[in-house]
């Protein structure tokens, strides 16, 4: 695997930590539209983020690793299990990066032969490598969705 993409998943969850705490105090419910924060700066919740780990990711590895080129879907629609549904941010971002971890185990574990099994997402071939930087890419699409956010709460 490549070390740039395995460390960027392994620093993700500070860097999330680092921007969640770079709201004010008053703005960081992460409930919906931050109050007094353009909308258009996008809705990021981190319930959502700790779903496409567990749901979506998790899912689509284990596909893959169990079954010979399933045909899978990439965005299904996800439920949180019951221990997954904090409302408050800082009781979720604790389940994140226990997800996580068990994330980077499961690649550290990782066989050659494992990390080149395909699978067909959304009518494309992807191997397991593929999924994973795409697990890179989505963790830097929140990144960016709150700088978003910031520049909106901050601006005058």
């Amino acid at each position: 695997m490549h070390i740039v993409t395995f460390t960027a998943l392994a620093d993700f969850p500070a860097l999330l930590n680092a921007h969640l705490r770079a709201f004010p105090e008053n703005k960081n419910t992460f409930e919906g539209p931050i109050a007094g924060c353009d909308a258009a700066a996008g809705d990021i919740f981190v319930r959502d983020i700790l779903a496409f780990e567990t749901h979506v990711f998790h899912t689509k590895l284990r596909a893959m690793l169990e079954n010979d080129d399933p045909t899978l879907n990439m965005t299904p629609e996800v439920e949180l299990e019951a221990g997954e549904t904090a409302d408050a941010t800082e009781d979720v971002v604790p389940s994140f990066e226990a997800a996580r971890k068990r994330t980077l185990s499961i690649l550290a574990d990782l066989t050659d032969d494992q990390w080149g099994r395909r699978a067909t997402i959304d009518g494309t071939s992807i191997t397991v490598i593929g999924l994973v930087h795409l697990l890179s890419a989505h963790d830097w699409t929140q990144l960016a969705d709150l700088q978003r956010r910031l520049a909106a709460c901050n601006a005058p």
